[in-house]
């Protein structure tokens, strides 16, 4: 019986080992290719932000005053000015 026990630990241990090393692993290939893709927008003359937001979980706080922020942007831009307006 004990030989079962110690056998059970092991195997338990080792999944558990995997499963932190694995995750440990997702973790930093996600943020090496979050790194290489902002350094392709930076070339592109795209806004790092919003590719630092497209990795981001919906309660970051920081892409969501972005968001906001873009948001509101895109509607001054689509109201109308009144100097084009009286032209």
């Amino acid at each position: 019986m004990r030989a079962i026990d110690f056998l059970s630990t092991i195997c338990i241990s080792v999944v558990c080992v995997f499963l932190i090393l694995s995750y440990t692993n997702f973790r930093t290939k996600d943020r090496q290719l979050m790194a290489e893709n902002i350094q392709v927008a930076i070339e592109k003359g795209i806004n790092p932000m919003t590719v630092r937001c497209s990795y981001a979980k919906s309660e970051d706080v920081i892409c969501v005053a972005f968001a906001t922020k873009m948001s509101e942007m895109v509607l001054e831009s689509n109201t109308p000015n009144d100097s084009k307006r009286k032209k």
